[in-house]
Formats: structure tokens, C-alpha cells, sequence
């Protein structure tokens, strides 16, 4: 919890909207139904090849990997943050990697896609990854309460699986510009 009191007092924008987003998610991973099913656990829990639960080094080659540039690094008291950017997926896009001081291990994942018509098919890609999602029921009740949620978001879907060794939250929303789809696993944290 220390690297989310870090993150969470920066002053900047950018740090105050992931703080907010690591908060919601921790929420949401406490309080939503899990959900279970049979989920090949080789697909969960990252991108690409980087693994949440993984050290800085194997996040690093992994980065290296899947030839993801590198444009921001560094360590604030509390967590590690490593920034990048790859391109041949559905677009181009961001990935954020947090790693708390606390616990040493790669504990969110934030993918920041730059076209926000690909929605469809990163919903579809996730669906087969983890299973359904939560629904629209819960995921409205959720968008009633915008204090917990990123500013100018138009849909949100979300996933929890809680099985064995594994308490992933994963939440995928849409907005005007981009998407950004979220993987956190709070052992991490």
C-alpha cells in the first residue's frame, strides 16, 4: 500500500489519475462477485509477455521481448514505473507497468490504445482470455458512481478471477480519444 500512497500523493495529473484508477480497482477486485470458470492461467494475468508478479528484470526483458520502447523509467518512493510504446497490435499504443517498492512485483498493467473504434475487438480478445465479463448490470452501477472512475468515460467492461493463485481485476474503458484496458493483481500491492 505504500507505492499507492506514493503514487497517490504527486501533485500531477498523471499520477493523480492512476492513483485514482489503482484505488477503484483495488475497490472493485474487494467488493465485485468473483469469477471463476476454466480459464487457461497461461493467458492471464499480463501482456504480452510480461507477467503480473514478475521482478523489474523479468519485466524489463520482457519489455525487450516484445520490442516495446522504453520512454519513461523511473522509481518514485514507493513504486517503479516503466513506460513504453508499441505499435502492431490494433494500433499504437502506451503500456504503463507499476511495481510497487513493497513487494517488488509487476502489480498493474495499463495499456493506453489511440483509437478508440477498436473497442469491440480488445472486449473480444479480453473475453476469450478471462471468460465473461461481469455484465452490464454491475458494470452500471459502477459508471453511477463517477467519483471512483477516469473523467470522460463512455463504457467500461470488467472482469474479476479470483482462482488459486490469482486475484486479477481487469477493466476496459473507452473514452472520446483512446482506450485503456487495466490488469491488476493486489497481492502486489
Amino acid at each position: 500500500m505504500s507505492a499507492i500512497n506514493a503514487l497517490c500523493t504527486k501533485k500531477s495529473l498523471s499520477s493523480q489519475k492512476h492513483c485514482a484508477l489503482i484505488l477503484f480497482l483495488l475497490f472493485a477486485l474487494l467488493s465485485l462477485p468473483v469469477m471463476a470458470g476454466e480459464t487457461d492461467k497461461s493467458s492471464l494475468g499480463g501482456f504480452l509477455s510480461a507477467r503480473l508478479g514478475s521482478s523489474a528484470e523479468e519485466v524489463l526483458a520482457a519489455i525487450k521481448k516484445d520490442s516495446i520502447q522504453i520512454t519513461h523509467d523511473e522509481t518514485h518512493s514507493g513504486a517503479r514505473q516503466i513506460r513504453g510504446k508499441h505499435s502492431g497490435l490494433l494500433s499504437s499504443n502506451q503500456v504503463l507497468y507499476v511495481i510497487p517498492e513493497g513487494s517488488k512485483k509487476l502489480a498493474l498493467i495499463i495499456e493506453f490504445y489511440d483509437n478508440p473504434g477498436h473497442y469491440g475487438q480488445v472486449i473480444e480478445t479480453l473475453t476469450k482470455q478471462l471468460g465473461k465479463s461481469l455484465g452490464k448490470k454491475i458494470t452500471d452501477k459502477i459508471l453511477e458512481t463517477p467519483e471512483n472512475l477516469p473523467p470522460g468515460i463512455k463504457e467500461l467492461t470488467m472482469w474479476t478471477l479470483v482462482a488459486g493463485d490469482i486475484n486479477l481485476v481487469v477493466r476496459a474503458m473507452k473514452f472520446e480519444d483512446h482506450l485503456a484496458v487495466e490488469r491488476l493483481d493486489d497481492r502486489f500491492f
